[in-house]
C-alpha cells in the first residue's frame, strides 16, 4: 500500500491571514446575546418571522462594507439614544456595552433588529418592529 504524505506547501496562500479585515467578510448572525426580557425576538409575528429569515439570508450574502454602503447596517453610539431604558439595559445586562448595530429588515417599513457587532458578526439583542428601542426622529435630551 502506498503511503500518502500531506504536502503543506500546496496550501500556501489559501489560508486567510490572521486578523483579516472584517469589512471584506460576509455578515454572520449569532443568537447568544438575545435579551429575553426587553424587546423580545420571540414575540415576532409569523409574517414578520418569514420576512426576517428571508432578509437575514440575503444579508449573509453581503460583506460588512456592502451592508454599510447600502445602509441596511449602521453602528450607533448609545449615548445618543433617546430611550434611557434601552441605554440602561444595555449597560447593565451587557457589561457596559455602549454601542449597537442596527439592521433594517424592511426598508419601507419599521422592522429592525439591534445587536452587538463584533467584527462582521452581529450578536442579535433586540427585535424592534415599532421603533421603541431607538425612536426615529428623536434625539436624547
Amino acid at each position: 500500500m502506498e503511503k500518502v504524505v500531506f504536502d503543506a506547501s500546496s496550501r500556501l496562500g489559501k489560508v486567510p491571514a490572521a486578523g483579516a479585515n472584517s469589512d471584506d467578510q460576509h455578515l454572520r448572525f449569532r443568537f447568544d446575546e438575545v435579551d429575553e426580557h426587553h424587546w423580545q425576538l420571540h414575540n415576532i409575528t409569523k409574517t414578520d418571522h418569514i420576512r426576517l429569515i428571508k432578509r437575514l439570508k440575503h444579508f449573509e450574502k453581503l460583506t460588512l462594507q456592502q451592508a454599510r454602503a447600502t445602509k441596511v447596517l449602521g453602528d450607533y453610539d448609545m449615548a445618543d439614544c433617546p430611550n434611557k431604558n434601552a441605554t440602561a439595559v444595555l449597560e447593565n445586562q451587557y457589561d457596559g456595552q455602549d454601542s449597537l448595530a442596527k439592521l433594517v429588515i424592511e426598508p419601507s417599513g419599521s422592522l429592525r433588529l439591534f445587536g452587538i457587532r463584533r467584527g462582521h458578526e452581529i450578536h442579535i439583542v433586540w427585535w424592534d418592529p415599532n421603533h421603541e428601542v431607538w425612536p426615529e426622529g428623536k434625539t436624547r435630551r
